[in-house]
């Protein structure tokens, strides 16, 4: 299927590019050629470079105006153990980069609070890779072991994942939301660090926060489900046993790749199901029934994969490569940067841009859509 065929060619604003009248001179009440030329830039989303030639970028974070990433490079094949993979920080307004861990290996996953920075990467045993989460001050500091007393918890790192598995780590102000050993979905108290059972699952695909509940979604092709469960929900201290109170809001669902929460509405992106929409009425209480915002391509291509929403409109990046958006309420499709988005690396968005990994894995852009 053809995207412009399916979705129609968006127009900007109903600018005219006509030529102007008379001998080169625009007429009395129209605009020279430079100011539409200015008009039309304004009109159109601008891309900046953040940062450059770092080397296989994996996750990106985004707050209080600084853009924070992890990456994983292998410094010698041969030698998996050496690495060069890093976590930093730049503004969103560029400048220069600020390094708060380095040598970093096989991280996957990266996430912010109000004071720390979280990672996963692997911490090592007598020379043998060991699944770790970290933190550290987001000014900068010494990077700690979070959680240190659990050494049964198995996260979701790169390269002990495919490239191309999520990120399974979030963080609010009081806790830090991570997948387990054995398929099981915790969540760390961070003045505890004592890790809370939350559902148990085989084939975790997502999670999503809100401010007062958690969402994630298991696939199973299209027999999977979106639960939500309550931030306040009791659970239990074990690896064992029934964890919180979780509803399963959603079940057939086809395999999610992302999610995201505004206000009162949950979004979810599948190749199967394209982008889809439903209505939040708190925990315990029924979700709306969904419905879809865009509807799945005959393109793989076009497949939907990282999901973010800015003001009014949801942004996606595809499997080929593109950013495009929606209005939250749906309607027309547009293609905000045509190519060149890694479709592996989420998506990070703050009140008025979208940040995303170039396709190489070695820059981080900010393209401004408001």
């Amino acid at each position: 299927m053809n995207w412009n065929t399916a979705f129609g060619v968006v127009s900007l604003l109903g600018l005219s590019l006509a030529s102007c009248s008379g001998a080169g001179e625009p007429s009395v009440g129209e605009a020279s050629d430079g100011e539409q030329a200015a008009e039309l830039s304004r009109a159109l989303p601008s891309t900046t470079a953040l940062l450059t030639h770092e080397h296989q970028i994996r996750d990106l974070a985004v707050e209080d105006g600084e853009v924070y990433w992890l990456s994983a490079a292998v410094a010698d094949p041969n030698q998996p153990l050496v690495s060069t993979g890093r976590v930093g920080r730049i503004s969103k307004q560029g400048g220069k980069a600020h390094i708060i861990a380095s040598n970093q290996h096989g991280g996957g996953a990266v996430a912010v609070n109000g004071k720390n920075v979280y990672w996963t990467a692997s911490a090592t045993n007598n020379g043998t890779p060991v699944p770790a989460i970290f933190s550290a001050p987001r000014a900068g500091g010494t990077a700690v072991r979070f959680a240190p007393t659990w050494t049964g918890f198995v996260p979701g790192i790169y390269p002990g994942n495919a490239p191309m598995d999520p990120p399974y780590l979030l963080a609010d102000s009081e806790r830090v939301y991570a997948l387990g050993d054995g398929g099981r979905l915790y969540r760390i108290p961070i003045a505890t660090q004592t890790p809370e059972f939350i559902v148990q699952g085989a084939n975790h695909t997502s999670i999503a926060l809100s401010s007062g509940e958690m969402f994630e979604s298991e696939c199973r092709t299209c027999g999977g489900f979106v639960s939500e469960t309550s931030k306040k929900a009791p659970s239990v201290n074990e690896f064992q046993g029934a964890g919180a109170a979780t509803s399963f809001i959603f079940d057939n669902v086809c395999c999610v790749w992302s999610m995201a929460v505004s206000h009162s509405s949950l979004y979810w992106a599948s190749v199967f199901d394209g982008i889809v929409s439903a209505q939040l009425n708190g925990a315990p209480s029924p979700a709306g029934a969904p419905s879809t915002l865009v509807p799945p391509s005959e393109d793989p291509n076009d497949a939907a994969r990282w999901i973010a929403v800015v003001g009014s409109n949801l942004y996606w990046s595809t499997a080929g490569g593109a950013l495009r958006s929606v209005p939250q309420a749906g309607g027309t499709v547009t293609t905000i940067v045509a190519s060149g988005v890694d479709p592996d690396t989420r998506i990070a968005a703050d009140s008025d841009s979208v940040y995303w990994v170039s396709a190489n894995a070695t820059s981080i852009e900010r393209t401004r859509v408001r």
